[in-house]
């Protein structure tokens, strides 16, 4: 998961580097920030296919903000050079096609469920909502009147990837997962302190507003993150709790092992026999994308004939 995560991380970052020069090419033409900002998108596309829906996001807002035909053709060309540079990627296939067949076609509750998740959970939401109504009540502008950028880039950021995913996934290919939405998190976050900030400005008594805001803002953030691998410390200390010298642990698919040793490896110091054993010939199939490989059932029958109890993880 650790090779997983690094493309994901990099993503991130080629996205928010992206639209950082972006926005400066918008204020002022530079062949410097011009030749950076080409090779930050093509090499986002190239750290994860979904890179590639910046693309449309930079689009709506040059044409929203009347950027000007000079500087409309120049980003024109800019992003034909870029997707000339991807062309490799659909020249030369992956190895496994069917990658993401295990992937669902999204439903309306998915799709409100990932625009709530990139915007922190619902409580996250609730304190934004909180403060747009602050800000509206009296009388204010949410976004600033001398950066009219923001009323394109920040919506467009944050919804066009996940609305333009969901109808390519419902009626092309279903390809629509969560986590593929990274890119779209700095949009949430510039949101969110674009909100707190105005919201400040309209309050009667903006430091006590803001010790109550942040706290509750950290709260509902910081909180989901205690509830990762609940359900596998849970399993580890249960096991451990009630596994004896002849019992054995098995685990399927390779990474449930990871995660389990990961919550049970203090406790095994103990009890050896704690440590779950593999069941599969290989960790990974050619291709990957959420296949796991065949379990090696004669494993699992001869261990079956040597153990009092087996514990499936």
């Amino acid at each position: 998961y650790s090779v997983e995560v690094r493309s994901y991380s990099l993503l991130l970052f080629l996205n928010l580097g992206a639209t950082y020069l972006f926005t400066r090419l918008l204020d002022r033409f530079s062949y410097k920030d011009l030749i950076l900002y080409g090779l930050c998108l093509s090499a986002a596309v190239y750290a994860h296919y979904f890179g590639f829906l910046l693309l449309p996001v930079h689009a709506a807002v040059v044409l929203t903000v009347r950027a000007g035909r000079e500087k409309l053709r120049v980003f024109l060309a800019v992003w034909s050079i870029v997707l000339l540079s991807v062309l490799p990627l659909v020249i030369f296939r992956p190895q496994s096609l069917d990658q993401i067949n295990w992937v669902r076609r999204p439903g309306l509750q998915l799709l409100m469920e990932t625009l709530v998740n990139l915007a922190g959970g619902w409580g996250m939401l609730s304190v934004m909502v909180f403060c747009a109504l602050v800000i509206a009540s009296r009388r204010g502008r949410i976004f600033p009147g001398k950066e009219p950028l923001f009323h394109t880039l920040l919506p467009a950021w944050f919804w066009l990837p996940v609305l333009s995913m969901a109808v390519f996934s419902v009626f092309v290919k279903p390809a629509f997962l969560e986590r593929y939405f990274i890119g779209s998190i700095p949009a949430a976050a510039i949101l969110a302190g674009t909100l707190f900030r105005e919201a400040m400005r309209h309050l009667p008594m903006p430091r006590m507003a803001w010790l109550l805001i942040l706290p509750t803002a950290l709260m509902f953030s910081i909180g989901p993150l205690r509830q990762k691998g609940s359900g596998y410390r849970d399993t580890a200390e249960f096991i451990a709790r009630h596994a004896e010298k002849d019992d054995a642990v098995i685990a399927y698919p390779f990474m449930k092992a990871d995660h389990f040793r990961f919550y049970i490896r203090e406790k095994a110091g103990e009890k050896p026999q704690l440590m779950p054993l593999p069941i599969h010939s290989a960790d990974y199939l050619p291709g990957g994308g959420g296949r796991d490989p065949d379990p090696d059932l004669g494993r699992v029958d001869s261990l079956s004939r040597v153990a009092n109890r087996v514990f499936l993880v």
